[in-house]
């Protein structure tokens, strides 16, 4: 079974889509998600990797096209086999929290999201130490940097396990 997330940013809508897909998938043998994806909503994120995780485990493989990005690193590292096409790029920077416009913040209130922001990096360099075998400290700075992976570069850091592709 295939499952496509590609042209798409990772919002609430499109994170509910993949995560029904992935529910039906869950009694197959074998899963291959395609993601194109240039990053989303990164609570909603995290529990989609959760979703694959928990339910596809070792049947998933995921296949990285064209540009993977932000939370979009974290839904292909959910896959047991990474595949990255080998003109396609993994890019990671600093998370990012999206307020609604308009929006006014005291100190508290700022101290919170700060303390939000930070609790978030943590978990997404703790998930890519998890899959990789990085450190989280190295991915926290690879982070910081706002990294781009070529394919080759993915795979010898452990995102990927193998280049597909010509």
């Amino acid at each position: 079974m295939n499952i496509v997330l590609a042209g798409r940013d990772l919002e609430r809508d499109e994170i509910f889509r993949l995560q029904q897909e992935i529910i039906g998938a869950a009694g197959k043998s074998a899963v291959c998600m395609w993601i194109q994806c240039a990053g989303g909503e990164v609570k909603s994120s995290f529990g989609c990797y959760e979703t694959a995780m928990a339910l596809l485990g070792d049947k998933l493989t995921t296949k990285a096209i064209g540009s993977v990005a932000s939370m979009g690193v974290i839904v292909f590292l959910a896959g047991a086999k990474r595949m990255i096409g080998r003109k396609t790029t993994l890019f990671l920077h600093p998370i990012i929290l999206n307020n609604p416009p308009d929006s006014s913040f005291d100190r508290k209130q700022l101290r919170c999201l700060l303390y939000e922001l930070e609790a978030l990096e943590k978990i997404y360099a703790s998930i890519v130490s998890e899959r990789t075998g990085l450190s989280s400290k190295m991915v926290l700075r690879m982070m910081a940097k706002e990294t781009t992976l070529d394919a080759e570069k993915a795979v010898r850091l452990g995102f990927a396990h193998e280049i597909f592709g010509q």
